[in-house]
């Protein structure tokens, strides 16, 4: 994917094919569900987010806000206000695997 400041990364999300932008999308998922690290550490802002501030913050940042406002960003500088709409359903979308993935786990822990 690419990298460096905001322009040069949105220039090149604008020549760079769907499919990879699939597969990032679908890596990053993994990151956070498969690997052993990723997926204690999100489990564990997501929980402790209630009970400590500084948790809360960690997970704005690595889950949330911060995902989000770079997305805002990137496609805003691609698209316009229509980049807007269109990376708040990405996110949405991946925010919405990461909870069906969650309750899968805890289904299958019972």
């Amino acid at each position: 994917m690419p990298e460096g400041d905001l322009e040069k990364v949105t220039a090149e999300y604008k020549e760079m094919a769907f499919d990879k932008i699939k597969q990032f999308t679908k890596v990053q998922f993994l990151h956070w569900t498969e690997e052993e690290f990723s997926s204690c550490f999100r489990k564990m802002l997501t929980l402790e987010q209630y009970r400590e501030p500084q948790m809360a913050q960690l997970y704005q940042n690595y889950l949330a806000s911060g995902p989000l406002t770079y997305m805002e960003a990137l496609f805003s500088g691609m698209l316009g206000d229509a980049g807007k709409a269109r990376q708040h359903l990405i996110f949405m979308d991946l925010f919405f695997c990461f909870t069906a993935y969650m309750m899968e786990q805890k289904t299958r822990a019972m």
